[in-house]
């Protein structure tokens, strides 16, 4: 029990991270969006400036994936530069696992050469079973993260196991817990890229990615 303390403790800050992923498509950033939005700041001022996205609808196909690829490496600073942001980490859910093995580990896919094969790391992630469809992609490589963790203080077996400790002496119960301060939160939102995968992709953009 004391050693599952431990572990639980230990995997504490993956449940402070991965609980940002979901929420990405609701919460803000520092820009004042949601982290995950098809409407960030333009990267240059001026009346043809665009909008940029790193947010997407559709489910995890090879050809959605590819796509989203391209948006992240295409990509652009507040003046108007290439930021270089090339993905590294696809993360999906457990019920997704497979989809995302055979577009980063299959050779062929529907008989032709899959082109994306290890072109990033996968990571299954159990939290994020909650919301199946959802799919994830990063670039964690650089100085700076897309998503933040700042530990305050590092957990400490906490024991309240004394003849003097209230809850011995009126209750004959002995506590043990583990006590840490730490927090998470969004970094840039252009080193990630999420998608709801609630729609379909059409079979015109499946066709023009696919080539």
């Amino acid at each position: 029990m004391f050693q599952d303390l431990a572990y639980n403790a230990r995997c504490h800050s993956d449940k402070l991270v991965f609980s940002l992923f979901p929420r990405g498509f609701t919460e803000k950033c520092f820009d004042g969006k949601p982290f995950f939005s098809e409407s960030h700041a333009p990267a240059v001022e001026g009346e043809n400036a665009k909008p940029q996205s790193n947010k997407g609808t559709y489910k995890l196909t090879p050809e959605s994936y590819g796509a989203a690829r391209s948006q992240m490496m295409c990509l652009v600073d507040d003046q108007g530069e290439v930021m270089f942001v090339v993905p590294d980490l696809l993360v999906v859910s457990p019920q997704k696992e497979a989809v995302g093995r055979t577009i980063l580990m299959a050779s062929e896919i529907h008989q032709e050469v899959n082109i994306y094969k290890d072109t990033t790391e996968l990571l299954v992630v159990p939290q994020l079973a909650a919301n199946p469809e959802q799919w994830f992609l990063l670039c964690t490589k650089r100085p700076v993260k897309p998503f933040i963790f700042q530990n305050r203080r590092n957990p400490q077996l906490v024991a309240k196991d004394t003849p003097s400790d209230d809850n011995v002496f009126f209750k004959k119960e002995y506590i043990y817990g583990v006590d840490s301060r730490c927090n998470a939160g969004y970094g840039l939102w252009q080193f990630a890229f999420g998608s709801t995968g609630e729609a379909d992709m059409p079979a015109a953009n499946a066709s023009s990615a696919k080539a």
